[in-house]
């Protein structure tokens, strides 16, 4: 039998699980026979976006027969249902840990409610004017990282691959660089506040969103500037006041 599992990265048998399906940036997938497993692990092609069953149609096309995920959607449930694939909720751990408790027996199908929601200003969300006003500060882990992502696009269109890659190569040292799902829910963020928009890419397989600034997100990286020029004044007077205690 097959076994599938959503994954955050491609380390093997040591890959841990995503708190996402759909956008979990690789699956793997585990053949067992009597006991003993073999581990593949594939980048998911519909990390960026996919059509509603979609995914369980891949499954079953990649002859899967149980589906281990973390959290997932009833509708998503239903899709998987109808084609056969069974569904265990709640799991954590790695690849192999999962299999060989999955072998044991021990996987049970749990209720579990996403940590990582899809929208969530504030912690992760997109960067937000403190009290709704232009220039009046930002607040929320995620302002730097959004800040940066703004900045790419507005050098050039790009998929989401593309501004992933491109922040490591700036040297942004965020949690979620890594996990390109959850670049792919900033940039979903970043367009419902309007200041992005893409096109979509046809000439690739699948088709990708290229996404381009707006005219809000250009007046936008105005006053993150702005911001910007009067935190680094700030910080180097910190700093020099640190000096002086030291001096």
């Amino acid at each position: 039998m097959k076994l599938a599992i959503p994954v955050l990265e491609n380390k093997g048998e040591q890959s841990p699980i995503s708190e996402h399906f759909g956008h979990a940036d690789y699956f793997a997938f585990a053949e067992i026979n009597d006991g003993n497993y073999e581990i593949n692990v594939i980048e998911n092609p519909m990390a960026e976006t996919h059509e509603p069953g979609q995914i369980p149609s891949f499954m079953k096309e990649n002859n899967v027969d149980v589906m281990v995920v973390r959290g997932i959607g009833g509708r998503a449930i239903q899709f998987f249902s109808d084609l056969g694939i069974q569904i265990y909720r709640g799991a954590s751990g790695s690849v192999k840990e999962i299999v060989e408790e999955y072998i044991k027996g021990n996987v049970e199908d749990k209720e579990y409610e996403v940590q990582d929601k899809h929208h969530h200003n504030g912690h992760w969300g997109v960067m937000m004017p403190r009290n709704g006003k232009r220039g009046g500060g930002f607040h929320g882990k995620g302002w730097l990282l959004n800040a940066y992502m703004l900045l790419i696009i507005a050098e050039e269109p790009s998929h989401g691959y593309k501004i992933a890659e491109k922040l490591i190569e700036y040297g942004i040292d965020l949690p979620g660089i890594s996990n390109k799902g959850r670049i792919y829910r900033f940039l979903a963020d970043l367009e419902t506040s309007g200041m992005i928009e893409f096109d979509w890419d046809t000439t690739s397989s699948p088709p990708k969103k290229i996404y381009k600034i707006t005219l809000s997100g250009k007046k936008y990286l105005e006053d993150i500037k702005v911001e910007m020029t009067h935190l680094k004044s700030n910080i180097e007077k910190f700093i020099s006041k640190i000096n002086n205690l030291n001096g």
